[in-house]
C-alpha cells in the first residue's frame, strides 16, 4: 500500500524543521565555543610569557643542582682516595711497627723472660755439696 504524497510531504518537512533545529543549536554552541576559545587564548597569552620564564627559571635551577652534584661526586671521589691512602699509609706504618719494634721487643722480652727462668732454676739447684748458692754471701 503507498503512502499518499500528502503524508510524504508532512515526513520530509517535518525533518526538514528537526534538521533546521539541530543546525541552529549547533551554530549556537560553535559560537559560544568559538567566543570560549578565544577567552581561553587570551588568558594563555597573558598567562604564557610568566609560564615561560618559570620553566626557564627552573632549567636554571636544574642545572645548578646538576653542576653541584656532579662537584660533590668528584670531591668526594677525591676524598675516597685520600682515604684510602690514608689507610694504605696506616696498614703500611703498623706493618713496619710490628716488624721493626713489636717483633724485636717480644723476642727479646722473651729472651728475658727466659734468662730469669733459668736464673730462677739455677737459684733453686742445690751445691754438689748440698749448699744452696746464695748470692752475695760468698761461698760456705
Amino acid at each position: 500500500m503507498p503512502i499518499p504524497w500528502e503524508i510524504s510531504i508532512a515526513l520530509a518537512a517535518a525533518a526538514l524543521i528537526a534538521l533546521a533545529a539541530v543546525a541552529a543549536v549547533t551554530l549556537v554552541e560553535m559560537r559560544r565555543t568559538s567566543r570560549n576559545v578565544t577567552e581561553l587564548a587570551a588568558t594563555l597569552e597573558r598567562h604564557l610569557p610568566a609560564i615561560h620564564q618559570n620553566l626557564d627559571e627552573i632549567n636554571r635551577n636544574a642545572q645548578a643542582l646538576k653542576s653541584s652534584i656532579q662537584v660533590l661526586s668528584d670531591r668526594t671521589a677525591e676524598t675516597a682516595k685520600g682515604f684510602e691512602r690514608v689507610a694504605t699509609g696506616v696498614h703500611s706504618t703498623a706493618q713496619s711497627l710490628e716488624a721493626s719494634v713489636i717483633e724485636p721487643v717480644l723476642k727479646t722480652a722473651k729472651g728475658v723472660s727466659t734468662l730469669l727462668v733459668v736464673g730462677a732454676a739455677l737459684r733453686r739447684l742445690r751445691h754438689p755439696s748440698g749448699l744452696r748458692l746464695q748470692r752475695g754471701k760468698g761461698r760456705a
